[in-house]
């Protein structure tokens, strides 16, 4: 096994495990004593979803750029090194997960223990990203981008 498949696999369980960690803070958290449904409550729940869709669908034929890390990754590794690892890595599916991850965590954790409606928004907040980034995935695959 490759070095950078095992990297790839310990930011993934990184991410994930600690998505879940603070799934599970999420009723207890300072944040989540003070938000109320007022109209800051409604806008966290449904701005992520919007935000995120739009950015996501929109941003899909763009890689991730950094021409100061691509030059000294390629420049030790080999040309395209990096951009291999990025798309191997796939940074914007983990992104998604870890946000479902956090946000369902959050509200079965909300739901079996404080019942807050703070701890419901700020989970909600993360579903709400992770679910416009699922549709904007699904829409991809349906509409795929043009390559110039």
């Amino acid at each position: 096994m490759k070095a950078s498949s095992i990297a790839i696999a310990l930011i993934w369980v990184i991410f994930l495990f600690d998505a879940f960690r603070q799934g599970r803070k999420v009723p207890v958290s300072a944040v989540a004593q003070q938000i109320r449904l007022d109209w800051f409550g409604q806008v966290a729940l449904f701005l992520p979803f919007v935000f995120f869709l739009f950015a996501a669908f929109f941003q899909r034929h763009k890689q991730f750029s950094y021409p100061l890390v691509t030059r000294a990754v390629d420049g030790k590794l080999g040309p395209g090194t990096f951009a291999g690892f990025i798309s191997r890595l796939r940074p914007v599916t983990l992104f998604m997960l870890a946000c479902l991850t956090l946000g369902t965590t959050g509200l079965l954790s909300t739901y079996l223990t404080t019942q807050e409606i703070g701890g419901y928004i700020v989970s909600g907040f993360f579903t709400s990203a992770g679910l416009g980034l699922l549709v904007a995935y699904l829409l991809s695959i349906k509409f795929p981008p043009k390559l110039a």
